[in-house]
């Protein structure tokens, strides 16, 4: 007993250093991290002389929880009635716990890869006088601290309005809250044990950044085939249930069941939540739990041995690639300052996992994502009868509209300038998801002091990044407005007006991105993703151009309701504002450039 109670004395001393070294909402001064990364590397930090507002950092975190929290619970209230009505309320608990288990899978993937294997602590614990369990279970207690977060935010508000929707019992929400607790451990134990074998005997492993790149990759593409697929599903089922009566609970039982087997107790809290009667209820709960406990014990008795040599696997050094004659000519090849300023800018940013999916792939995904579900909406929607002759028709009736009749005397003059406001609004929010110009500054960290020795002004080397941001918010906008164009054979002005509109909004963002991140850089982190994960910048560079937009499509929908304009004036009107502000803050970029550079202090 005794070495079992110093056993947990360790791990909970071993807990509490790993959450204050990786905090899950990150409220610290940066001048005293700089100060104490200065103190323990003994390199100076880089300060900006701004004093940061701890404040307004708590009443940010606040109103981003409050508004996810706002959305699954209104979600929620409404899937719980309507399957209520349709006399289907048991199937709520399933598919919220179903939808747990798969939010621990995809997030709990890369919190046990960034946790377990690529935290900067682990060269200091296995030199401490910690056993491999010990610090399994304290490494296990921080990630699951983090599925907690995201179950706060995104599930529990949907559990609690959705039992309301479905008049659940009082048992029912005693249960949900207890279930917080236990629901993520079975999935987030499955996930580590399979990763602790993965990063054993997978060759590919031993490199950081390369397994990061991979699996990252892998996850995102399996996602998105399981989001068409659902879609899909969900579309077909829909219009059955509709068109034929289908019921519906077989279909979802059966999907569903299979995917909760996989992961021991969660059926059994299924039949806990649905279950009306409270003995019952109660007793399946305690089984889950006990499951739930039973699946990390054996993960840690399992996993112990292969942790500890896949870290020694990951540490050995892989073998040098030669170089080519003709690899070495292109590389000395002299290019222009710019060009060699844009490489220098983009190599770094694909080289890094963390940057290459928060920058790269976080904004090419999105309009996939939105081509993936318009087409699985059509296709579900349509059925059998869908053709791409349907869409050809919707761009003829766009095209029978023209720019100089008012909305008054024709509908499709009406309907243009709505579609004319709408494009503007999508683009606008496409080109908002931009992480990689808010954090332009802080992906450097440290090395931001190399900025000063380069023999270069940094207005080009701002431009450099401006240019890199640019293209990879405009390019696959792009795209989906030529696929846009194609399938439903838009009108030239109109697809040229998108184009134009999308190259001012991609501009934008880029200038107003990198400005704040100048303001407020965040250069001292230890790991990649806070550089962007944590950087406010990126936050408010979204709400910026959210912010713009919304005065944008105002005066748009002013002209046009409100004065009664042709959608001439919509095309000239939304133009002519983009420009505007793009010289106003292009402008202001390169005016302050300079000056916020020059006060790094060293």
């Amino acid at each position: 007993m005794d070495k079992l109670a110093a056993s947990l004395k360790r791990v909970r001393v071993l807990t509490r250093m790993l959450l204050k070294n990786t905090p899950v909402i990150d409220l610290n001064s940066p001048r005293r991290q700089r100060r104490l990364a200065s103190r323990l590397t003994g390199r100076p930090g880089l300060e900006t002389g701004k004093k940061p507002n701890r404040w307004g950092m708590i009443i940010l975190y606040v109103f981003l929880f409050g508004y996810l929290a706002f959305i699954s619970a209104a979600m929620g209230f409404v899937s719980g009635r309507a399957l209520s009505q349709a006399g289907q309320a048991q199937l709520l608990p399933e598919v919220l716990t179903t939808a747990s288990a798969m939010l621990a899978l995809v997030f709990g993937f890369f919190y046990v890869i960034s946790v377990f294997y690529h935290s900067d602590d682990l060269t200091t614990l296995l030199y401490l006088p910690f056993q491999s369990t010990e610090i399994m279970i304290g490494k296990f207690a921080v990630t699951l601290i983090y599925e907690y977060v995201m179950n706060a935010a995104f599930l529990l508000p949907a559990f609690i309005a959705g039992g309301i929707g479905a008049g659940f019992g009082v048992h029912y929400y005693v249960l949900v809250l207890l279930a917080q607790f236990f629901m993520p451990v079975a999935p987030l134990a499955v996930m580590t044990f399979l990763v602790v074998l993965l990063m054993r005997f997978a060759p590919f492993a031993k490199n950081k950044d390369r397994f990061n790149t991979i699996s990252s990759i892998v996850i995102l593409v399996l996602v998105l085939a399981g989001s068409m697929f659902f879609s899909l599903n969900s579309q077909n089922s829909s219009a059955n249930s509709i068109t034929g009566g289908v019921d519906l609970s077989g279909l979802a039982n059966s999907k569903l069941n299979r995917a909760l087997y996989v992961f021991p107790g969660l059926p059994l809290l299924v039949k806990s939540l649905a279950e009306t009667r409270v003995w019952p209820a109660l007793g399946y709960f305690v089984l889950f739990v006990l499951l739930s406990l039973l699946t990390l014990a054996a993960m840690l008795l399992l996993g112990q041995g292969f942790y500890i040599s896949g870290l020694t696997a990951m540490n050995q050094g892989g073998r040098r690639r030669r170089l080519s004659r003709s690899h070495l000519g292109r590389a000395l090849k002299p290019r222009t300052t710019l060009i060699s300023l844009m490489g220098l800018d983009w190599k770094q940013t694909v080289r890094t996992p963390a940057f290459l999916m928060n920058c790269v792939l976080g904004t090419l995904i999105v309009p996939i994502v939105f081509l993936i579900s318009g087409l699985a909406g059509l296709v579900g929607g349509l059925g059998q009868s869908f053709s791409f002759s349907w869409l050809a028709q919707a761009g003829h009736y766009l095209a029978q509209g023209s720019l100089l009749r008012d909305g008054r005397d024709q509908e499709e003059a009406f309907v243009l300038g709505i579609v004319i406001i709408a494009v503007n609004g999508v683009l606008a929010f496409l080109s908002s998801i931009n992480g990689m110009a808010p954090s332009a500054l802080s992906r450097e960290g440290q090395n931001a002091y190399y900025m000063k020795l380069l023999p270069t002004s940094y207005n080009r080397q701002i431009l450099a990044k401006w240019i890199n941001a640019t293209l990879v918010t405009l390019l696959p906008a792009l795209l989906l407005l030529l696929a846009a164009a194609v399938l439903l054979q838009l009108p030239p002005y109109l697809s040229l007006y998108g184009i134009l509109v999308m190259l001012c909004w991609s501009g934008l963002s880029s200038s107003a991105g990198i400005l704040l991140d100048l303001h407020r850089p965040r250069l001292t982190w230890d790991n990649e993703t806070q550089a962007v994960k944590n950087n406010l910048g990126v936050l408010l560079a979204n709400l910026l151009i959210i912010l713009l937009a919304g005065i944008g499509v105002g005066l748009q929908l002013l002209l046009f309701l409100g004065l009664h304009l042709p959608a001439l004036w919509l095309l000239l009107a939304g133009v002519l504002y983009l420009l505007l502000a793009n010289v106003l803050l292009g402008w202001l970029l390169r005016r302050q450039t300079p000056r916020l550079l020059r006060q790094l202090e060293f």
